[in-house]
């Protein structure tokens, strides 16, 4: 735009986020190429110091599943970006497979692009396609969470899957706080 094509050229810096934003403002910048830098961000869930087999006993505990449960979380706020449904409709063969496996849906339903009864509506929504599935026993979705539960939650867990619409990229903060927890992630591809 631009807004970009007079401002980037004369900034002492330009600081991007992932490799493809590193690769374009290479190619756009010829005369500032020099002076792209790629900071990846982080995590903004802080890793709590609790062993992953206490956070996998609490984790089970809080929710009565049974301890052999195989939980798989995903997290972040609702958002048409993620495909909750087609995740659960995936989540439903592999209960066929193995009744031990368990969803964790972590995160808010409130965000800054859904708000109030949009918000309430894709929450009811979503609940409705859990209970026509037949997998209420099987999924629960936490709500909003301070960052300390949610880390335990994530140490807990056994598998993390991000469900986006558009693919999952480095830029997806989701991604990076289950990474950041060491949990083992099925991520969508673009």
């Amino acid at each position: 735009d631009s807004e970009s094509a007079t401002l980037l050229p004369g900034s002492d810096a330009i600081l991007v986020t992932t490799a493809l934003n590193e690769s374009v403002g290479r190619s756009r910048l010829h005369l500032a190429a020099d002076r792209i830098v790629r900071i990846p961000i982080g995590s903004n869930i802080p890793l709590q110091r609790l062993s992953r087999s206490e956070a996998a006993r609490r984790l089970r505990k809080e929710q009565g599943w049974p301890i052999d449960s195989i939980i798989i979380a995903s997290f972040g706020f609702l958002s048409v970006d993620r495909d909750l449904s087609l995740l659960l409709r995936a989540f439903r063969i592999v209960i066929a497979t193995d009744s031990r496996v368990r969803l964790l849906i972590i995160g808010g339903v409130e965000s800054m692009r859904l708000r109030g009864q949009k918000a309430k509506t894709e929450c009811i929504k979503l609940s409705e396609v859990i209970a026509d599935l037949g997998l209420a026993q099987y999924v629960s979705i936490t709500g909003y969470l301070s960052r300390e539960d949610v880390s335990l939650n994530l140490l807990g867990s056994d598998i993390g899957v991000t469900p986006f619409r558009v693919g999952t990229s480095l830029k997806s903060g989701s991604l990076i706080a289950m990474l950041s927890h060491h949990l083992p992630t099925i991520a969508t591809r673009h």
